[in-house]
């Protein structure tokens, strides 16, 4: 391959040009060092090398893989297992027993067993943990409309809708209420409460300050989209926005069975605003530039031109890390410009068996889940 080298344990890889999803392509399983007589035409069901911590000893297709410590690894990475065994197809409620028992130790949690689950044990303290997944869930404002082309009544929005109450939508500890557009555990999002640029509850005076009292004249068109939860969540905004000062008949809600950006992106969209919208930062997608650049701008309904804005984003993105994740997340741009409305982060939710050590859980942000090889039990 042009522009790779590889001399003895180096590897020199010259890229044509920047890519600010290298490294983390780089971690993806389909980058580790591996045998060259493994099979490309089927799936392996026997035991094959790794050259990571632990190697796969048994994989049983849809019913059991087993990793175990791989004999010939010499790296810094601590191993505190033996071994791990995963069982494929477990029915959720025969799974969620046999944590409680004991005989596994991680396993599903039905939804009905969430919110017994958490008052017993508490939250991300032994037994249950809900984490935080690198996705943002937002209200999508078509700032080309007239409604939301003055920043005041974007703010307004902000201030008047009811965060907790939406992500308790999804069920007991589904989503974490965020008001940032930076993901809570991406690089340069404001973890502290007094960084967060509005509220996870709603603070109506201030609100209608910014509102004005010409907005009982306002009309609204609200799209969003029929799957999980989106109907449920869209009749709350409708009561947060009767709150701010909409009249019911000057509301109209338009449910759409695709993706609403299909309907809302389109240049001459009449839509309003969109519920149901959303990003999530994978390996193989760009990280929190991208996704703050796609609120800033010209081209579609969702983003704001501010060339102040714009010139700011380019200085930060430009930054090494981590000067650069931390330049992001001070840009101020929900705070002052207000693209959309930042909603919260949906969970990953974790039930374990009493033999768990919490100390041994260490969370991998690219991967959203456990460390495998730092799980210890007590």
């Amino acid at each position: 391959m042009s522009g790779v080298i590889s001399k003895r344990d180096r590897l020199v890889i010259h890229l044509g040009r920047r890519d600010p999803t290298f490294l983390p392509l780089l971690t993806m399983p389909f980058f580790q060092a591996t045998s060259t007589k493994l099979p490309l035409s089927h799936e392996v069901t026997g035991p094959y090398p790794s050259a990571g911590p632990y190697e796969f000893t048994r994989n049983d297709v849809n019913a059991l893989t087993s990793l175990r410590r791989n004999p010939y690894y010499r790296g810094q990475r601590r191993r505190n297992l033996t071994g791990l065994d995963v069982q494929w197809n477990v029915d959720e409620q025969t799974g969620f027993n046999e944590v409680q028992t004991g005989d596994l130790d991680q396993g599903p949690l039905p939804e009905a067993e969430v919110q017994s689950i958490a008052d017993r044990y508490g939250v991300n303290k032994s037994r249950f943990w809900a984490v935080p997944r690198n996705c943002i869930s937002y209200l999508a404002f078509n700032n080309r409309r007239p409604l939301f082309a003055k920043v005041a009544m974007r703010k307004a929005v902000n201030w008047a809708v009811n965060r907790t109450a939406f992500a308790a939508q999804g069920g007991a500890h589904s989503m974490t209420p965020w008001t940032h557009l930076i993901p809570p555990r991406l690089p340069g999002s404001l973890t502290r409460k007094r960084l967060q640029p509005y509220a996870v509850h709603p603070d109506l005076a201030k609100a209608k300050r910014l509102a004005g009292p010409s907005i009982a004249g306002k009309k609204i068109r609200i799209l969003y989209v029929t799957r999980g939860v989106n109907a449920a969540q869209a009749a709350l905004i409708r009561r947060d926005l009767m709150r701010l000062g909409f009249k019911a008949g000057n509301i109209t809600m338009e449910a759409f069975t695709g993706p609403y950006y299909d309907e809302f992106g389109n240049y001459h969209s009449t839509i309003d605003l969109g519920v149901g919208g959303g990003w999530c930062l994978t390996p193989e997608l760009p990280g929190p530039e991208e996704l703050l650049s796609s609120f800033v701008g010209r081209g579609n309904p969702f983003r704001v031109d501010s060339p102040r804005y714009r010139s700011r984003l380019a200085r930060a993105a430009s930054l090494p890390q981590p000067a650069k994740a931390r330049a992001l997340g001070k840009l101020d741009l929900m705070r002052n410009l207000a693209p959309a409305a930042a909603m919260g982060a949906p969970n990953n939710r974790y039930f374990f068996s009493s033999r768990v050590d919490p100390r041994g859980l260490v969370w991998s942000a690219m991967y959203e889940g456990w460390s495998i090889p730092a799980l210890a039990l007590k």
